[in-house]
């Protein structure tokens, strides 16, 4: 088999595949499911519901020539309601899915469902050691997979449920009539339109348009067509963009995705082509480190009999190594091959340690990124469109087949096990929770569960000597510090230094609602967890289970519960105070605004008073101590339009900065008394303000008003 028949299959089945599956340990026997797409939001316990976002009666107005929207006929009084229940709460017997959805429906008045609510079966998980299933059903309607809509039951060997986690959608019209103005192709030409004006020009991944109901965050609900591209934020680690349209062709937003949802797409077996006619073989080589130090390594490589080439590949395993510029840019399938007999040192390192998670992995009986030993695709040299290394690594999802990840070439990803671990567990926490919703409370436990099985797994392999929990330090430097989140400008809990609310709208300037910021809370209960003495087998079987639980909407107040019932559920009782304890640390269960600061801290804040604003910019609100040169940022919180800022006492410059969609700033606002722009180094010194510690400066958000509405003379650019 030569290179040019890869390359011409790759052409004819660049599709995108969903078929991803659950999590498992020596646990889950076997788990397979065809993908939905999920979210929501909210914390209950037992079967008192609990509403996170009030209903509305329309998402649009109704326009002058339709007698009724169909927002408004579509939607009217919709709710998202998010359910934990941690108990026995049916005498019924659940033996299969049958069984679960029939114990399901007769708990829906409980969980927010009513006679409208349709669900279908996603997936079966387990039986786990101690004999519990987990049973996945995602809502429909009519045809349309509902975002951010599923229900997980948990049953025990007895088959009694003991457990739910809902995320439902209230309030559906049954087999609403949808009239869509316009097609898939149309949709995606609005997005590259759209994109094009802002000086990106992309192209649309293939057969992965869909049409779906996705929940806005202000507990609006519309129809969209969703149309998926590369990511091109580079310091977003997430593969692919879904861009969302709406039934009357509004373009709404984009969205960091780690994998395209299309339930629709194929399952792309074409992947497995790429192995044909290829014979297992093993290279033994020399390589050197990034620090210098060299390694003399065997690994297995794949050998065309034909034409005497040696792949950087595994016959096997099905893993299989390309260039990342070829595959995106060409459609074409470009194995790395040996050169006179060698191959590049670093990717030698990458392909051999995805191998080692690989295996390891497949000894706690989860064999392959999905389960279901799918072929992998390591696409090396990842750039960006200067041609430059991108600065990270990443799961991009399921193509043609194959579970894809992409690495750069300077960075030392194959020395880095928790670095290698977490990108793989991407992929296991996607299947786990059907989809993922990269922002917000959602995106930080989902980068949190990556960075915990990555550090767990980096130390069982033996790979690390830091008993600290340093993320990356085995790579050029590290990321984060799971014990001590501050060292990496990180909360340690919720409104500490740092924190980042909750944000209506993800983007590369908020860090989509802080992922990675606020990843931190979750990082350090699993921390206290590891500090308290429990085996970390056990501590990687507990978290594998924690993620067979939870929806792409579980926020940080619902995990809080989630947690304690998940360590009763695995046996381990004697760890619950622990977990209490370090919850309770972080301050996860309740996310509002305490009264007074945290203890020897401040707090700067003001509600920002331009709401339109807020919609059409990019508004950073920072305080700059003027002494240290530190400086703290947040941006509105979703709903309250609140900035707020938790800082040490000390002298500082309160500052808002706009910007506009192209990234140009178009004001600097500082503050004082009042409201100015920054001209001269008087009006600097000015804005200077002392905060003592206990202290909340709040500032007039009236006179702020004024100043962006132009009442005061120096603005007016926004209306």
């Amino acid at each position: 088999m030569t290179k040019r028949p890869i390359a011409l299959m790759l052409a004819a089945v660049l599709v995108l595949s969903s078929a991803l599956t659950g999590c498992t340990k020596d646990t889950v026997a076997d788990s397979g499911y065809e993908e939905s797409d999920s979210s929501a939001e909210s914390v209950s316990q037992g079967l008192e519901t609990s509403d996170t976002d009030d209903s509305k009666d329309n998402t649009y107005e109704e326009s002058e020539d339709n007698d009724q929207s169909l927002a408004t006929e579509a939607f009217s009084d919709v709710e998202s309601i998010q359910v934990f229940i941690g108990e026995q709460f049916s005498d019924k017997k659940v033996n299969n899915e049958d069984d679960a959805l029939d114990v399901i429906y007769d708990a829906l008045e409980y969980i927010g469902g009513d006679n409208s609510t349709e669900l279908e079966f996603a997936v079966k998980d387990g039986p786990t050691s101690e004999g519990n299933t987990f049973y996945t059903f995602r809502q429909v309607s009519g045809d349309i997979a509902v975002f951010g809509a599923s229900v997980k039951l948990v049953a025990d060997k007895g088959g009694n449920p003991i457990g739910l986690n809902s995320t439902l959608i209230s309030g559906l019209k049954e087999n609403p009539d949808i009239n869509w103005s316009l097609d898939a192709a149309e949709a995606e030409a609005i997005v590259k339109e759209t994109l094009k004006k802002d000086g990106v020009s992309v192209n649309i991944i293939p057969n992965a348009t869909e049409q779906t109901l996705l929940p806005l965050e202000d507990g609006d609900y519309v129809y969209v067509w969703v149309v998926y591209t590369k990511n091109f934020y580079d310091d977003v680690d997430t593969a692919y963009l879904a861009h969302y349209v709406d039934w009357e062709g509004e373009y709404l937003y984009p969205n960091p995705v780690t994998s395209p949802g299309n339930v629709d797409a194929l399952s792309g077996a074409g992947a497995t082509f790429a192995f044909e006619g290829l014979e297992a073989d093993t290279w033994t080589g020399t390589v050197k480190k990034y620090h210098g130090e060299k390694e003399k390594v065997t690994i297995p490589v794949a050998k065309d009999p034909e034409t005497g080439d040696i792949y950087l590949a595994d016959v096997d395993r099905k893993v299989m190594c390309a260039d990342y510029s070829e595959f995106w840019n060409e459609d074409d399938l470009s194995p790395r091959i040996a050169k006179n007999g060698k191959f590049d040192d670093n990717e030698v390192l990458i392909y051999k340690g995805f191998l080692e998670v690989y295996d390891y992995f497949e000894s706690i009986g989860w064999v392959g990124p999905d389960g279901e030993g799918s072929p992998s695709l390591l696409l090396l040299d990842w750039v960006d469109d200067d041609g430059e290394p991108v600065h990270n690594a990443c799961y991009a999802g399921k193509m043609i087949g194959f579970d894809v990840f992409q690495f750069n070439r300077d960075e030392p990803d194959g020395e880095s096990y928790d670095t290698m671990a977490h990108e793989y567990t991407h992929a296991v926490t996607t299947a786990a929770m059907l989809a993922n919703i990269y922002m917000n409370d959602y995106g930080a436990i989902n980068e949190a569960m990556s960075d915990i099985f990555g550090n767990l797994i980096e130390s069982l392999m033996g790979k690390t000597k830091d008993k600290t929990w340093l993320i990356q330090e085995n790579g050029i430097e590290p990321i984060r510090c799971m014990s001590d989140p501050h060292q990496f400008e990180q909360p340690a809990f919720v409104w500490d230094e740092y924190y980042v609310p909750g944000v209506s709208e993800a983007s590369d300037y908020n860090d989509n609602g802080g992922v990675h910021r606020n990843s931190s809370l979750l990082n350090l209960i699993a921390y206290r967890l590891n500090e308290s003495g429990m085996a970390q087998e056990d501590q990687l079987y507990f978290w594998q289970n924690v993620s067979l639980i939870l929806t792409p909407r579980t926020d940080y107040p619902q995990i809080a519960d989630i947690l304690p019932w998940v360590m009763k559920l695995i046996g381990e009782d004697s760890y619950v105070d622990v977990l209490e304890k370090a919850i309770d640390e972080t301050g996860i269960r309740d996310k509002s605004l305490p009264e007074t600061p945290p203890d020897k801290l401040a707090r700067f804040q003001m509600v920002f008073p331009d709401e339109e604003i807020l919609e059409q910019y990019n508004v950073f609100a920072s305080a700059e101590n003027v002494d240290t040169g530190q400086k703290f940022s947040t941006w509105a919180e979703d709903e309250t339009d609140l900035m707020a800022i938790t800082v040490d006492p000390g002298y500082y410059i309160f500052y808002i900065q706009i910007f506009d969609e192209d990234g140009e700033e178009i004001d600097l606002i500082k503050s004082r008394e009042g409201w100015t722009v920054e001209t001269t180094d008087d009006e600097l010194v000015d804005s200077i303000i002392f905060i003592d510690e206990g202290e909340i400066y709040e500032f007039d958000s009236s006179e702020l008003n004024r100043y962006l509405s132009g009442e005061s003379g120096s603005s007016g650019d926004y209306q």
